[in-house]
């Protein structure tokens, strides 16, 4: 009968209509996984070039560290035999001369100590500053995605 008809088209139509709303839901489904997989993948990414990036700074650091060193011992070294021919030339001088010498010998290797802790300190900030413009660079990235 044409009652039966229609009643069976309707029952056809709302499974139709449950069957896409599955769907629907299964594609949605699928795009929020591989938007959170997207998500890790670039916060892996950040959290590596993170790491590079403070592996890089440490290294400049160490570098730095031995520079200074060798500076520092290639100074000591001039000034241990600039007092040996000094020693050499000075019998006759007096003594409040000498400590007055050793006394501008010691404020000049002062004042390169604090150059060199100021260079070191500037090379430090550098890293970090330009490790900031990274991470802001990727976030800025990150939110563009």
């Amino acid at each position: 009968s044409e009652g039966e008809t229609c009643r069976v088209r309707e029952r056809v139509r709302e499974r139709a209509s449950e069957w896409d709303s599955e769907r629907q839901w299964e594609i949605q489904s699928k795009s929020d996984e591989s938007e959170r997989e997207r998500d890790m993948q670039s916060e892996r990414e950040s959290c590596r070039a993170r790491e590079s990036c403070r592996a890089t700074a440490t290294r400049t650091e160490r570098e730095r560290a031995r520079h200074v060193q060798r500076e520092r011992e290639a100074c000591s070294a001039r000034e241990r035999r600039a007092a040996r021919e000094r020693g050499t030339r000075r019998d006759g001088e007096s003594e409040s001369k000498r400590r007055a010498e050793r006394e501008a010998q010691s404020e000049r290797r002062a004042e390169r100590e604090r150059d060199m802790q100021s260079e070191r300190h500037r090379v430090r900030e550098r890293a970090r500053a330009t490790h900031a413009e990274r991470v802001s660079a990727r976030a800025s990235e990150c939110e563009s995605e």
